[in-house]
Formats: C-alpha cells, structure tokens, sequence
C-alpha cells in the first residue's frame, strides 16, 4: 500500500467509531422536514401516511440483525438492537454504518412507497438517523420518554 494510501486510510480510520457490544442499541429514524411532507394529509391520522411509516418500519426491522422492538410514533421509528456479539452484531456496531445505512433504508424504502402508492406531493422523502447504547435498565425508560 502507498504512503498516501495508507495516510489516507489513517484519516478516514480515525473516526470511525465502534459502539459498545452487548450493550442494548437504540437506533432512531426521524423524517427530515416531515412537517412540509405532511401538512397536506389528513389530520389528525392519515391511513396512507401510517402505511408508509409501518413499511418502512418493517423493511427496517427484516433488515437488522439482533432486531428486538420497534416502536412507530408520528414520523420516527425507534428501534431496540441486542446481539450477544460484536461478531453478531448488525455492521459489527460500526457507527457510521448503523445510521447512514438505516436512514438510506428508511429515505429509500419511503419513496419506493411514494411511487407506487401515487403520493403526489413533490417532496423527496428522507430521513435522519441517530444511534447509541443504553444501559438495560433503561430501555424501558426511552420507550417511556418516546
């Protein structure tokens, strides 16, 4: 490997973070600029809006490995992650990897729904990711909290 390769290597390794293993993952999705999204639908629950939301919780949830709980609340989707491994776990707990594949998921799947559905409105659907462990006994406190 060159000198500038391995450089190179050195700046992208340095911030690539790994999160604690066996330690319980929340990852949470929340849509980006939802509130131009849906200021059209119907308030104050919108059945095709709910669909989106549940499609893409499931294609979230088939997707993860070490998946436990989803909850869907307005226009995010918190989800519980436990493996008993980093080998185990979903991209070895690489953070970088958990939120931008799991918010390109969400974006992706969102708009695939869009089209097929005819949803009119011009926006481009996308979303934002965030993702940290929490100890065990509060978990059930986050899902309170959400």
């Amino acid at each position: 490997m060159s000198s500038i390769s391995k450089r190179m290597k050195f700046y992208e390794k340095s911030t690539n973070y790994v999160l604690s293993p066996n330690i319980p993952l929340i990852i949470r999705i929340d849509g980006r600029s939802f509130h131009t999204f849906t200021e059209d639908l119907e308030k104050p629950f919108d059945s095709k809006f709910i669909s989106m939301m549940n499609s893409i919780g499931i294609a979230l949830c088939n997707e993860i490995t070490g998946f436990k709980l989803a909850y869907i609340q307005s226009d995010e989707i918190s989800l519980l992650i436990y493996a008993n491994s980093i080998e185990e776990s979903w991209f070895k707990n690489k953070f970088y990897k958990i939120i931008s594949i799991s918010a390109g998921l969400a974006s992706a799947v969102g708009m695939q729904w869009k089209y097929k559905n005819n949803f009119k409105k011009e926006t481009i659907i996308t979303f934002d990711s965030r993702a940290f462990v929490i100890p065990q006994n509060d978990v059930i406190n986050y899902f309170i909290w959400r």
